[in-house]
């Protein structure tokens, strides 16, 4: 499968697109590209983009809290059944990395002064 204008809004980091897309309800938010990425994936790399030092900086913060904003929408959107699916990539039909693990990693690693814990808990 291609990449749909939310994987191309999200590689681009253009977050208000982002949102205006993920609040129409008919845009599919875990459709697959060819590599076996989600947009939801590509937002995970984006996050773990961000130096270490950035976070602890506070250097990022808006960038930071509006990825995370997105990150918790699409969460809350998405079937608790079907969530750790969609934040894997898929290889060869096969499971690998949990995207959202690696950003909960990173959070809960660093000494940042964001609210993260309301993404992790669900």
């Amino acid at each position: 499968m291609r990449q749909t204008c939310l994987h191309h809004a999200i590689l681009k980091e253009k977050y208000d697109l982002v949102e205006y897309l993920i609040s129409l309800s008919t845009i599919n938010m875990y459709i697959r590209d060819k590599y076996g990425y989600t947009p939801i994936c590509y937002l995970c790399k984006n996050i773990l983009k961000l130096s270490d030092i950035s976070f602890e900086n506070n250097q990022c913060e808006n960038k930071i809290e509006r990825m995370l904003k997105i990150l918790n929408i699409i969460v809350d959107q998405c079937p608790s059944d079907e969530l750790s699916s969609n934040f894997h990539i898929i290889k060869n039909d096969k499971l690998n990395e949990n995207l959202l693990l690696h950003v909960y990693h990173k959070f809960t690693n660093l000494s940042i002064s964001f609210h993260t814990n309301i993404l992790f808990t669900r």
